[in-house]
């Protein structure tokens, strides 16, 4: 690429082309779409919350109450925001339907159970019958068709290409995810974690570029935070293998029968079971295929 770009940047000349990263849905459709983005918020909530006491789960309605109240704030905001400049603009509203798209295969799916279960544990995902070549076709595909979108998006906001182009854009990503929660030892991970990492990353991003702060220490910054993150996993990690060494079997998945583990320093291990039983399909004790 650089050697037949010759180092420049390609100028994009097609003006519907440069419309797909500087367009905006106008502000009525827009107020209409977060609306109907709140209302299938608490149905999906409320949806929930009937599947939770179908199979005797504990309804949490502290946890209810702070998402409810993070939703309404955050679409009202962005429903002033949008409205009241020139709507949502396209880049925005494509993030949303694919992120909306990732909720919903990840937490509803047999994919996304699978997903879950080949980062807790490949090995034991294989044995239970997970095909997990095909898997990870599947996701390589998917991620390079993100990362296809992402540069088009890209290219049309700035009305050109270069070679050069979203260099280091990668540890912005890692950055988001871990600060999200998602493991680096896997299995653990939501995308609306990562998404609330982006903003994290989105706002210390502009704040250090308004400060002044140079590149190199820009990136120093971003790879303390994910090594900082990297720690944490760590612990977990060393924490497995200390049970493992202690009983004599092995760990595998995620350990999808027990809510919190707590390493104790000394000779001990407190591990605390979920109060009310789980749905009939967690009973297999390795992982959810």
């Amino acid at each position: 690429a650089l050697t037949l770009s010759k180092g420049g940047s390609v100028p994009v000349t097609n003006p519907t082309f440069s419309k797909i990263g500087g367009n905006f849905i106008p502000a009525g459709i827009s107020g209409v779409i977060i609306a109907a983005a709140l209302a299938l918020f608490f149905f999906t909530l409320f949806r929930g919350i009937q599947q939770k006491k179908k199979y005797e789960i504990e309804v949490k309605k502290q946890e209810i109450i702070s998402s409810s109240v993070i939703a309404v704030l955050g679409l009202g905001l962005a429903l002033y925001v949008f409205t009241a400049y020139r709507g949502i603009p396209y880049p925005v509203a494509i993030f949303v339907v694919i992120a909306f798209i990732g909720i919903f295969v990840l937490q509803n799916t047999k994919f996304g159970r699978r997903v879950y279960a080949m980062g807790g544990n490949e090995e034991a995902a294989r044995l239970s019958g997970i095909n997990t070549y095909r898997m990870k076709l599947i996701i390589y595909a998917v991620i390079t068709a993100l990362s296809a979108l992402s540069g088009i998006l890209l290219a049309s906001r700035l009305n050109g290409a270069s070679p050069n182009l979203g260099t280091m854009f990668e540890l912005d990503a890692i950055s988001a995810v871990i600060i999200g929660g998602t493991s680096f030892a896997g299995g653990i991970g939501t995308i609306s974690g990562t998404v609330i990492g982006a903003f994290i990353i989105g706002i210390l991003n502009n704040g250090m570029s308004l400060l002044g702060v140079p590149t190199f220490y820009q990136l120093m910054i971003k790879g303390f935070i994910i090594n900082r993150f990297r720690g944490d996993i760590h612990l977990f990690e060393d924490g497995v293998r200390w049970i493992e060494a202690k009983t004599g079997k092995k760990v595998f998945g995620v350990l999808p029968w027990y809510s919190h583990i707590n390493i104790e320093p000394e000779d001990s291990v407190v591990i605390e079971k979920p109060k009310n039983k789980l749905p009939s399909d967690s009973k297999t004790p390795s992982v959810a295929v």
